[in-house]
Parts: structure tokens; sequence; C-alpha cells
């Protein structure tokens, strides 16, 4: 999978809005076809920003209504045994309740989140808002 909008995409949307995908329950969403290094420790040499091969999703998402929810810069909403990884988002996302950068909310058993570099701005107007996932549930 490799995903890039065109440059200020406008996502306009009450419920589950991403720059991708506004709800994923199940699977897996890659950006990225980077390759990851362990040292001679066994520890995870995290490739430089710059040497990073994914997508960077930039995206507009404005929602100025205060009710509206599960809003991401990726992703709107993800379910259980859900993985989203390696995405660079350079966004301006402003929603009501569960805002995030990358996933808006994760709610569910087996939801994992890795190789996420948001930057941007993240605007909520009520509650729960995060830099990388606004809401984050598990069962």
């Amino acid at each position: 999978y490799n995903y890039t909008p065109s440059p200020n995409s406008k996502i306009y949307a009450p419920k589950c809005a991403g720059g991708v995908i506004g709800y994923m329950n199940g699977g897996t969403l890659s950006g990225s076809t980077s390759q990851w290094d362990f040292d001679s420790a066994g520890w995870e040499k995290v490739p430089a920003f710059s040497e990073l091969n994914a997508p960077v999703v930039e995206v507009k998402i404005q929602v100025e209504d205060a009710s509206s929810q599960y809003i991401g810069g990726v992703v709107g909403r993800v379910g259980a045994n859900t993985t989203v990884r390696d995405f660079v988002t350079s966004s301006e996302i402003t929603g009501g309740k569960y805002v995030g950068g990358i996933v808006g909310g994760a709610v569910g058993n087996n939801i994992l989140l890795e190789g996420l570099y948001p930057s941007g701005m993240v605007k909520g107007l009520d509650i729960e808002i995060g830099g990388i996932a606004g809401r984050i549930i598990r069962f």
C-alpha cells in the first residue's frame, strides 16, 4: 500500500474522518517500504526521518463541530485486530473529541500503532486530543 494524497486535500465529516481511511476494523495499513535494522545487541535502529520511505499524508481535516468524533490524520477510528504502521503526517486536523495526529481513536483488543511520525497541528474542541491518538480503549 502506498498512498500520497494531493497536497492540501480537505476532508469534512462529522464522524470517523481520516486522511486515508475513516473507519478500519481488522487488517493492516502500512505505508512504508523502509527496512528497519537491529544492531549487534538486538536493539532496533530507527532510520533517520529523512531516510524513511513512507508516504507523507498531507491533509486538512476541519470539523468545527464540538460533537464530531474520531478524527485522525491517517485513520479516524480503528477497531480490534488492526495494525497501522509507518506513516508520516504533515496535517492540520480540527475536530470535537477523540482527535489525533495519526488515529482519532483506537477501540478494542490487539491494536498495534508503530513507526508513526506526526507533524502539524491537532486541535480539539472537546475531550481526548493527542499528537498520535486521541483515544485508546482496550477491552
